[in-house]
């Protein structure tokens, strides 16, 4: 817990969880980039909740919360060969930019 309070506590930063019935059930979290620019990062749904809409529901209250503090644009990367996590970013309209190794980035204006 310290690690989440002191790497989520700055100007710009929010981490959430969600919530079922009081147990946790996925994560989420956006820090800044600099020049109007967040990072989503920490993207996480417990595997028996997958498959649900539940992450797309992360992302769309990361890029709200990102809206509202004034950010412009969102970055993000996860592993190539993880489908699920490209399949969503790009479902939620994230554009690739760049691959790098084994990690696609993607980044999207809000």
């Amino acid at each position: 817990m310290n690690c989440l309070t002191e790497t989520y506590n700055g100007e710009g930063t929010l981490f959430l969880a969600g919530l079922i019935k009081n147990e946790l059930v996925c994560t989420g979290a956006m820090t800044n980039e600099g020049n109007g620019e967040c990072r989503l990062q920490r993207m996480s749904v417990k595997k028996e909740f997958r498959g649900q809409g539940i992450a797309s529901m992360m992302v769309r209250q990361l890029e709200e919360c990102a809206k509202a503090a004034g950010y412009r644009k969102v970055v993000l990367e996860t592993n190539i060969a993880w489908d699920s996590a490209v399949n969503l970013y790009k479902r939620c309209r994230y554009k690739e930019y760049k691959l790098e190794d084994e990690m696609i980035h993607l980044s999207k204006e809000i």
